[in-house]
């Protein structure tokens, strides 16, 4: 048997994440996760972030959905690379997700700020 959103609800380890379990019409469930990774956040968090991804997946959720703010403008989603060495940060992230087979749908800027670059 699988786990229940509710246990992986107790056990996250990330900073600043939730997950939601929901269910649709005719029973067929939906899980949603919502991450913010502060630019600040350390490395021991950054591992906990890689470990947290795949706990939705062991749910066999038969849809999910992540919403998030990973802060990694080093990863070029539209390329799905690193502008990183591959042991940075921003490289092990982008290995997680794809381990985890992510797709990434927002491919334009979501922040605009008067003299700062578009992330």
């Amino acid at each position: 048997m699988s786990p229940s959103l509710n246990n992986i609800a107790t056990n996250l380890e990330a900073e600043e994440c939730i997950f939601v379990d929901c269910t649709l019409q005719e029973k067929e469930r939906v899980t949603i996760g919502l991450f913010y990774r502060s630019p600040n956040s350390t490395k021991e968090n950054n591992d906990k972030i890689n470990r947290t991804i795949f706990a939705p997946i062991s749910t066999n959720s038969p849809h999910l959905i992540i919403m998030e703010d990973f802060n990694f403008p080093e990863i070029d989603w539209t390329k799905g690379t690193s502008r990183s060495r591959e042991y940075h940060e921003a490289a092990k992230f982008l290995k997680t997700t794809k381990e985890a087979y992510l797709i990434q749908h927002q491919m334009e800027t979501t922040r605009h700020r008067d003299g700062q670059k578009p992330t």
